[in-house]
């Protein structure tokens, strides 16, 4: 079970990341996924009025994920927004699929300090049947390609499941011909919906995680390794605040 979120007052509350997910809606449906996506839709109005109150409170680094922040036009309006009004220093991260990228969207993306993309798989075969979408491995790639040729920084981002745990020194072969700035390694982590979805499938031991990730870092050598375990996610999840 997950720990209740702690509530505080504005008064003693001090944050300094926070992770912004659009939850109304997702262009995937990944069966590993923790998000529900079924909270009410909102507008531009309410982001800003929500990024302003973190910044508010202290906040220094915003991760915007998913839902993807790409299927939401007036995204692409936000970070605009946000390095005009906001003050300088903040740090903007964007996670996205890569699936509603296009070519004017590196404009934006370039108002974020970095960018993460999926990989969860060395080939489409396992890639595609992990994130549960035909040809999603070549749009990845592609965008890769497209932003690491701008210049941008990326981070790449595994969900770690027994489905593709024999892949990862593959995986890691294949994303060391890159630029890559950061390779984050997470542990499956069979919360809802995923523990109705997915849990049997994806499900693997602690130690089967923590092998595959040391032997990742012995093959791999040029990309800097970031692993997460259930367990490290749980300690960040203390810390979470209802604003």
């Amino acid at each position: 079970m997950m720990p209740a979120p702690r509530e505080e007052s504005a008064e003693t509350l001090k944050v300094t990341r926070a992770i912004f997910n659009f939850e109304s809606k997702c262009n995937m449906a990944c069966r590993f996924c923790y998000v529900p996506f079924q909270r009410a839709t909102s507008t531009l109005d309410d982001w800003q009025a929500i990024v302003s109150r973190i910044i508010e409170l202290g906040a220094r680094s915003i991760v915007f994920g998913g839902g993807d922040p790409l299927a939401f036009p007036d995204f692409r309006t936000l970070l605009p927004w946000m390095r005009e009004t906001q003050p300088a220093g903040i740090r903007i991260h964007v996670d996205t699929n890569g699936i509603g990228f296009t070519n004017g969207d590196k404009t934006v993306l370039a108002l974020a300090n970095s960018v993460g993309l999926p990989f969860d798989g060395s080939t489409p075969a396992v890639h595609d049947a992990v994130r549960n979408y035909k040809g999603h491995f070549q749009i990845v790639l592609g965008v890769l390609k497209e932003l690491l040729g701008a210049g941008f920084w990326l981070r790449i981002n595994t969900v770690v499941t027994r489905e593709n745990l024999s892949d990862l020194t593959a995986l890691g072969a294949l994303l060391d011909r890159y630029e890559i700035g950061l390779w984050s390694l997470y542990e499956f982590w069979p919360t809802e919906p995923a523990a109705s979805q997915g849990a049997d499938r994806f499900g693997l031991r602690h130690e089967d995680f923590a092998r595959g990730a040391e032997e990742v870092r012995r093959v791999v050598r040029r990309i800097p390794i970031d692993v997460r375990s259930i367990q490290d996610r749980l300690d960040v999840l203390e810390d979470r605040y209802v604003l």
